[in-house]
């Protein structure tokens, strides 16, 4: 009698698949050459947009102000503009002095009005944008323009003896700086100059110097003008006439 071994069932499956695997690998060919490459695919969706959350973006000025010309009494105004994230805040300062709060205001895109300008508000001017991540600053000048106005008057009258040094004083503030001229109508005597101050000086003044003489204070705005009237004598006429009346 011939004994049959009996091998369990999952133990001859185990043994077909590695048969089969072995057959399998017994077929595979060589490598064939690579393909050509395949035409381009169809652009892809725009992505959604990028989120400021957790970035760091300090202030950066988008806008700096430009400088003001204004005539006195006027209006000023000043522009600034900054970029940041969180959004900046921005605030106003003027250079060693402080803002004159009555005429001032900040309007919601940051402007800053001066009203009713004084010649005392002209200078430097600073924008302050500000935020958790950092500070940035621009800087801008207020020119305030003011017309001629007398400080220094000359006398209405002045009388001097021939040869004498003669001296008229005429100064004027303004802005721009007032320029100061001194005229007569016969023409200034060739013994005169004017100063830079404006002051006008007649050296060995002669009886013909007198007159009416005139000063005028001018600048962009505008011009005044005064007058002084210079009587010249001479002591020895002056004596004669006294003698010839007094006989």
């Amino acid at each position: 009698m011939t004994a049959h071994l009996v091998l369990p069932l999952k133990f001859t499956r185990v043994m077909e698949s590695l048969t089969l695997i072995k057959y399998s690998l017994q077929s595979i060919g060589t490598k064939g050459e690579k393909g050509a490459v395949g035409p381009q695919g169809l652009k892809g969706a725009k992505g959604d947009a990028g989120s400021h959350l957790g970035s760091v973006d300090p202030p950066v000025i988008s806008k700096r102000p430009a400088t003001a010309i204004v005539t006195q009494t006027e209006t000023a105004s000043f522009v600034c503009e900054a970029k940041g994230f969180p959004k900046p805040q921005i605030r106003w300062l003027k250079l060693d002095s402080s803002l004159p709060r009555s005429r001032t205001s900040t309007s919601q895109n940051d402007t800053l009005s001066i009203k009713t300008v004084h010649r005392h508000d002209a200078g430097t001017y600073v924008c302050v944008a500000e935020n958790v991540f950092g500070v940035a600053k621009a800087y801008a000048s207020l020119v305030v323009q003011t017309p001629v106005s007398f400080v220094v008057l000359p006398p209405l009258t002045v009388t001097v003896e021939a040869g004498e040094n003669v001296t008229l004083d005429c100064s004027a503030t303004g802005y721009p700086t007032p320029e100061i001229t001194w005229s007569r109508l016969e023409g200034l005597p060739q013994s005169s100059r004017v100063d830079s101050n404006g002051t006008l000086t007649i050296n060995d003044v002669k009886t013909e110097d007198g007159g009416q003489y005139s000063c005028t204070a001018r600048n962009a705005l505008g011009k005044k003008t005064l007058s002084v009237s210079l009587s010249v004598f001479s002591f020895l006429t002056h004596f004669w006439q006294y003698r010839n009346t007094d006989h």
